[in-house]
């Protein structure tokens, strides 16, 4: 069976009505449209054909089909096709999708169909497109992909699902060929074949360790991760052929999850795994062979951390996760991704970034991170500042090597499970800790 590559990009929006007008994405020529429903439909155009089966909508939507033009150069020596942009899609869809797309050369090596996001990433809102993979099969010109449906929790399981209502997003459909994988035993890397294949295998072992590490840390129940493994298969890293941007060698997306409601013993459920690394890791080619061995290590705690965080937390990042996740980096990889640098304008202190915790801070403003999710400016600042407090935290107590998950289960469940009405990491820490504040706290700012 050959395979395709799907890419798949999701501004979102919000859903009000059962049937949704939309403008155009930003994109190329509109090639056509059709409004689909509950009942299901196709849309065809010149060298793409979509099919939607009975069921797969709750409500209509207009569905286009576009020339695209602003990632067109994505997977270019390996593009088996044109880029099309698709609109309209909702994000939850309740069966899968069949999209085919006419391929244009020679398939001598294995094919892929790509779907991605795009992500505007930083206060820059430089948009990237973040990709996937499908498996796909050859049919008289043209390669055809299944688009899982993305509504997967289980009924009557509660506490998962996301708080909002989010969609319809345009995804970038296109044909790709000469790709393979790298498996772990966690985690698996999807790459064209002109990477350099042991740095790959290399990413993939130091993301096997850092979860190995989570799981020592009483994280991640190992049990349960390779159950999860065993039942949806492995999640995945893409290696692209992209030049990204120099702040952004790598970009981390997650699907949107509320806060987790754990029960009185704190096991995650196995669908709230399966849910929560859903992740989408894109990494450069060219930044991939440009890292150190011990920079790329240094990625794979974060990403990995990040993941388990997110597992407990969802979407939105507090100062602790930011904080902890260079704590992790540094702990296991002697190098981190803090640096005083940040706070140049009071002369490398952190306290301004400790400051920015304050309600009276000035940036308050939202903003998505390549580490994934969202975090409002003053608390990634805070998180920056705050760093030097948990990684005391780590050595002070470093014989406790739960502390980490004991600090993120008593946020989550000695307060309601609302994020504006849990416990705060603070009170959490706190709360954990069995010497007093007044003993570590005037100990730290000694240090």
């Amino acid at each position: 069976m050959k395979k395709l590559f799907l890419i798949l990009a999701l501004p979102l929006l919000l859903i009000s009505c059962p049937k949704e007008e939309i403008e155009p994405e930003p994109g190329g020529e509109l090639l056509a449209e059709a409004d689909i429903g509950p009942a299901g439909g196709v849309l065809e155009s010149d060298g793409i054909i979509i099919t939607v089966p009975p069921e797969a909508f709750a409500s209509t939507v207009t569905i286009q089909i576009a020339r695209e033009e602003e990632f067109e150069e994505d997977f270019d020596e390996s593009a088996a096709s044109p880029a099309f942009r698709i609109s309209g899609f909702p994000t939850e869809t309740f069966q899968p999708v069949t999209i085919a797309i006419q391929y244009q050369v020679n398939l001598e090596s294995d094919t892929y169909l790509a779907m991605g996001a795009v992500e505007y990433l930083n206060e820059e809102e430089t948009p990237v497109a973040v990709y996937e993979l499908f498996g796909a099969t050859d049919s008289s010109g043209y390669l055809v992909a299944q688009v899982p449906a993305t509504y997967d929790e289980p009924s009557g399981v509660t506490g998962l699902k996301s708080t909002s209502v989010i969609g319809p997003f345009y995804f970038i459909a296109r044909a790709i060929y000469k790709a393979t994988t790298e498996e772990g035993d966690f985690f698996k890397a999807s790459f064209l074949k002109t990477n350099d294949r042991q740095k790959i295998a290399d990413m993939v072992r130091y993301m096997d360790e850092a979860m190995n590490a989570c799981i020592g840390m009483k994280m991640i129940d190992k049990a349960v991760m390779e159950a999860m493994v065993d039942r949806y298969g492995l999640p995945e890293v893409l290696v692209t052929d992209k030049m990204k941007p120099a702040s952004l060698p790598y970009v981390v997306t997650f699907p949107p999850l509320a806060r987790c409601a754990l029960p009185e013993n704190g096991v995650v459920p196995l669908e709230r795994y399966y849910r929560a690394l859903k992740i989408k890791i894109n990494v450069s080619k060219t930044s991939l062979e440009q890292l150190s061995d011990d920079k790329l290590k240094s990625y794979a705690y974060l990403w990995v951390y990040r993941m388990v965080y997110y597992m407990y937390f969802g979407d939105r990042m507090d100062w602790f996760a930011y904080a902890s996740a260079f704590w992790m980096q540094e702990k296991h990889t002697g190098t981190s991704d803090y640096s005083t640098g940040m706070f140049d304008i009071v002369g490398k202190s952190p306290f301004i970034g400790m400051e920015a915790g304050q309600e009276a801070y000035p940036f308050k403003r939202e903003i998505k991170i390549m580490y994934g999710g969202t975090i409002d400016r003053n608390v990634e600042l805070h998180g920056y500042g705050m760093f030097p407090f948990v990684k005391y935290l780590g050595q002070r107590y470093a014989d406790d090597k739960e502390l980490i998950i004991k600090i993120m289960k008593e946020m989550l469940l000695s307060g309601p499970v609302n994020p504006t009405e849990a416990i705060t990491p603070a009170e959490a820490i706190i709360n954990v800790l069995e010497e007093p504040e007044y003993i570590w706290w005037p100990v730290f700012f000694e240090k």
